[in-house]
């Protein structure tokens, strides 16, 4: 029989571990990938779309609350969205051309904020970004996706190297050192 001292003890440090983020005691453990690589573009119109796989690798289900991007330079967040299942994106134009909406399951695609994730399944993120007005050239090298457990705890999810380059005109730089 275990002591009513020893059961406080396991309860406590179940917490602290929970809270920590070293054990998440079956409230969703959202996965973002990481190192993606980098992309550089020149949109044709206001920006580019890029797709990015998050799966929920819990127990139970969580809740996306928001998608950002990770210290942006010369670059905005135009829209981000989720696509359940594959849709192909990969990097497009945005707003995408009006034949490949439909191909690529562009018009079924759902606000991020709310979307509950269910223990075990997998949507793709899909992430607009644009040039901020009267900007040349920008870039993010991650982003980040905001959720809230099944607990009610917020959660943050960041997926690193994932850089997105964007200029104006002219040729992508062939160094990504050169991407500033």
């Amino acid at each position: 029989m275990v002591s009513a001292r020893r059961k406080v003890l396991l309860v406590v440090a179940a917490g602290v571990l929970a809270l920590s983020g070293g054990f998440v005691f079956g409230g969703g453990s959202l996965d973002v990938g990481g190192s993606g690589g980098g992309s550089c573009a020149i949109p044709q119109f206001e920006g580019i779309v890029t797709s990015h796989d998050v799966s929920n690798k819990g127990q139970l289900p969580l809740t996306l609350t928001s998608v950002r991007l990770f210290e942006p330079q010369g670059v905005r967040l135009l829209e981000s969205s989720v696509i359940p299942g594959h849709s192909g994106i990969g990097v497009m134009n945005f707003p995408m051309d009006k034949d490949f909406v439909k191909e690529s399951g562009w018009d079924h695609r759902k606000p991020v904020k709310g979307y509950v994730l269910d223990a075990g399944a997998k949507v793709e993120i899909e992430l607009a970004a644009g040039l901020e007005p009267g900007q040349r050239k920008g870039s993010y090298s991650e982003y980040v996706v905001d959720y809230v457990d099944a607990f009610g705890f917020p959660r943050s999810a960041h997926a690193g190297d994932q850089l997105l380059y964007l200029q104006s005109s002219g040729d992508c730089p062939e160094d990504t050192d050169d991407w500033e």
